[in-house]
């Protein structure tokens, strides 16, 4: 699903999707529409969750990160598995990388993200580019994880399946009224 999902947050909106060059479409028209908002959230088609999501997103109106991923950011190593999915411009001391199942990134990294995705031959895995974007910015750009308002927010949140469990999870969340995000979803 591409279609983003604004809602009454001060200063955000949700779009389903991934920030991967691939999916980069819908941004330029989402970006010629001159959007008011500072922050843009992405989220993976198999997120789930329980609770109001509008009150959710409400949660990281505080926070004033450039970008927020699903994970700690960590320094990209050749014993990960990703390590060598880049181009050359992509220096390996300036390698970061995180998790995106559930991302926010301010419209100023953004737009960088999306002007260096577009440039001939600067390909990355989609865990390593807006982490090392930021990174290599880091005089202006800020990053954390989107957990930090939080664990209480997630449930099982990771990108191994486990389709019995998480579905058990999701359904008592609900029942009993919890605002709880979960990943992945498949089943």
């Amino acid at each position: 699903m591409t279609a983003a999902a604004c809602f009454s947050c001060s200063n955000c909106c949700l779009q389903f999707t991934n920030p991967r060059p691939s999916n980069m479409g819908w941004y330029d028209r989402w970006r010629r529409a001159a959007t008011p908002w500072g922050y843009v959230f992405f989220m993976e088609h198999d997120v789930e969750w329980s609770g109001d999501l509008r009150e959710l997103l409400q949660r990281y109106e505080a926070r004033t990160e450039s970008f927020l991923c699903s994970s700690d950011v960590r320094a990209d190593t050749p014993e990960w598995a990703h390590h060598h999915k880049r181009s050359a411009g992509w220096a390996p001391e300036d390698s970061r990388s995180c998790l995106v199942q559930f991302v926010r990134f301010s419209v100023r990294l953004l737009d960088l993200v999306v002007a260096e995705a577009r440039q001939r031959g600067n390909w990355v895995y989609c865990e390593i580019r807006a982490a090392s974007t930021c990174h290599v910015h880091r005089e202006w750009c800020t990053m954390g994880s989107v957990k930090a308002i939080g664990a209480r927010y997630f449930g099982s949140f990771g990108y191994e399946a486990h389709a019995p469990q998480m579905r058990r999870e999701v359904a008592a969340a609900r029942e009993q009224g919890l605002l709880q995000m979960f990943h992945p979803a498949k089943w």
